[in-house]
Order: C-alpha cells, then structure tokens, then sequence
C-alpha cells in the first residue's frame, strides 16, 4: 500500500525562496484495516489525522521544517496507544 503525500508550496530558509514542501500523509486504507481487528486503533487514527505526524520538508535541498514536532507527535501517539491498550486489557480481564 502506497503512503499519501500532502504537498505545498512554502518558504525554505536554506533555499531562501518559495519551493515545492512535502509531508507524509495518512493511509486510511490501512488504518480502517486495522480499526476492524483491533476496534481500539480507531484512536490511533484520529490522533494520527489530528497531529499531522510526519513535518514539512522541502523537495529541493531536503530542509525539514519543525522536525522536533514530527518527533513529539509520534512519541505522544505511542504513548497515548499503550496507556489505553492496558485500559482495554485490564477491563477485558477484569482487573
């Protein structure tokens, strides 16, 4: 399955102008897969949609825009599916 790729145009410090920018985008075809086995991965999804995980970066020199950002989301998105996935463990067994 191929990835999204969100393009803009934006400016770059490094090229000193305005230039083609890319980032990941999400694949909702593979999230939607995996919120049907798993139910919980629904959350994952939408934290993915809503933080934009993955930062600008320019198609020319490679400059990547607010990289520690595209750093932080992932962190948080991994957190955030670990706490709740023993949430969902613990009511499942019961304690």
């Amino acid at each position: 399955m191929s990835t999204a790729i969100q393009q803009n145009r934006k400016y770059c410090k490094v090229c000193q102008g305005y230039s083609l920018h890319g980032r990941p985008g999400v694949n909702h075809i593979l999230h939607l897969l995996l919120t049907m086995v798993t139910c919980f991965w629904a959350v994952v999804w939408i934290s993915l949609i809503l933080l934009h995980v993955g930062g600008w970066r320019c198609q020319t020199c490679g400059y990547a825009k607010n990289k520690w950002i595209t750093l932080v989301g992932v962190l948080l998105v991994i957190v955030f599916a670990v706490c709740l996935s023993s949430v969902v463990f613990v009511a499942i067994t019961g304690g």
